[in-house]
């Protein structure tokens, strides 16, 4: 199982994404071996008031993926196009950054990426050794950036809780903020 909020968090840009899917079905039933989405703001938790999804926790644009049996490297293709993931232009930049270096990064058009995907990028230009590498390789480069993407977010959401937790813990000892 894999959820994901998008950026700006609005429903209608997760009910877009899920519509986009060709091989994830949108589905409330997670026990099958076919790969599944769900938007539980419009599905599993419709009946409750957005303003009470909110405070719990639940935002309006998670979508949640329950990951089949199918090809990984065709869901990963269905997951890079239904968001939007423009494959050709981290091949291009990937392969511009490795023949111009790291510094040429925003040289680039378009290219409004945080500052740490140029060091991905130009990692993965320098691994590959080739133009004709990174097209041959590109599924590497969508898994990585894809998980560079979940990393983050893991690492957000631990930094988060070890907050709340450090903050709960001076609470308990009569030494809350």
């Amino acid at each position: 199982m894999i959820s994901f909020v998008l950026k700006g968090d609005r429903q209608e840009d997760a009910i877009a994404v899920l519509e986009k899917f060709q091989l994830f079905t949108l589905a409330e039933s997670l026990g099958g071996v076919e790969s599944l989405s769900g938007h539980p703001a419009t599905m599993t938790h419709a009946s409750i008031p957005p303003e009470q999804r909110r405070a719990a926790g639940l935002s309006d644009s998670l979508i949640r993926l329950s990951v089949g049996i199918e090809d990984a490297e065709d869901l990963i293709d269905d997951l890079a196009q239904a968001i939007g993931f423009d494959v050709q232009f981290w091949e291009n930049w990937a392969t511009h950054m490795g023949a111009h270096g790291l510094g040429s990064a925003y040289t680039l058009a378009h290219n409004n990426y945080n500052p740490l995907y140029q060091f991905v990028l130009y990692g993965y230009a320098k691994l590959a050794g080739s133009p004709q590498a990174i097209t041959t390789y590109i599924h590497c480069l969508k898994a990585v950036t894809l998980l560079f993407d979940f990393g983050g977010a893991i690492l957000a959401v631990r930094s988060v809780g070890a907050g709340r937790c450090h903050r709960e813990h001076a609470d308990l000892r009569g030494g809350g903020a």
